[in-house]
């Protein structure tokens, strides 16, 4: 009514199909959006706390129990370049590799002419059962009388012996007692080759080094040390082999370095943790 200066607002007409606000539907996008992030979130928590249970299901699945095959006179040197052979030792349990970390075993030799007192090394190789080595071993010059030592090791729970046209014998191999092996180690004829190390000693031929004062103002340590050993202390080795990219098995030599490339796999040892310690105490090994 113009008279009384009122003005009527003509009501506006909606569109059609409008709807309020609060009865809007929910757009199916809106809802994608916030269950893509908390689908993400509780994979990524599933997959932080099971890799840890995955990993350890895997290794618990690696048969850690693994036997050796010693070749034919192991003390000789055909013996000593003769590849031994790794296996489970119950098949039941699953195989064994030497390229796998967890099993892989290692063997360590030494070799005094009691002549001279000199000791030189020499690391027979371990290939799996039914293959062959990735370079021929090289095999070595003994000198005349020459008295051979070997030691065993293992990256896996236990290691056993197991002869070869009387290998065992022949190389007086000790695995343990009857019926119960040490473990991860175990050695032949050692008892001979200290016996003729001592001999050296007592007349001049070998003469040990001292040990020598480390950086700290205390003796260097040994493989007797209690802040080196653990409970089975000098247990393994410090031999090395190269695994090639194919997974076969070599001696770690420049010569097969350069020829074959590949990795190195080590043994876990009192006597290896000697060499890092002696490094930072500015120590030297024997």
């Amino acid at each position: 009514m113009k008279g009384l200066g009122i003005f009527m607002r003509k009501p506006r007409r909606r569109p059609y199909g409008y709807r309020p606000a609060r009865y809007r539907l929910f757009s199916p996008f809106a809802l994608v959006g916030v269950l893509v992030p908390v689908v993400l979130a509780l994979i990524a928590v599933g997959f932080i706390f099971g890799l840890p249970h995955l990993a350890s299901h895997a290794a618990a699945n690696v048969n850690g129990d693994c036997a050796l095959i010693v070749p034919p006179n192991p003390l000789s040197a055909q013996g000593l370049a003769t590849p031994y052979q790794l296996v489970a030792t119950d098949p039941a349990n699953g195989p064994c590799h030497e390229a796998n970390p967890a099993q892989s075993a290692f063997i360590q030799g030494a070799v005094i002419n009691p002549a001279t007192g000199h000791i030189s090394i020499y690391n027979p190789l371990v290939i799996d059962q039914g293959t062959k080595a990735a370079a021929t071993p090289v095999v070595p010059t003994l000198p005349n009388g020459a008295v051979v030592g070997l030691w065993f090791g293992s990256n896996g729970n236990t290691l056993t012996l197991k002869g070869s046209g009387g290998s065992l014998h022949q190389g007086h191999c000790v695995n343990g007692l009857s019926g119960s092996i040490f473990g991860q180690v175990s050695y032949c004829n050692a008892p001979a080759f200290f016996q003729a190390a001592n001999q050296a000693i007592q007349a001049g031929k070998l003469v040990p080094p001292a040990l020598g004062k480390a950086k700290d103002g205390l003796p260097c340590p040994t493989s007797r040390d209690f802040s080196i050993v653990d409970q089975d202390q000098s247990d393994n080795v410090t031999t090395f082999y190269l695994i090639t990219p194919s997974g076969k098995v070599a001696q770690d030599t420049k010569a097969n370095v350069a020829a074959l490339g590949g990795q190195v796999q080590k043994n876990g040892s009192d006597e290896r943790l000697i060499t890092v310690v002696d490094s930072a105490l500015g120590c030297i090994p024997w």
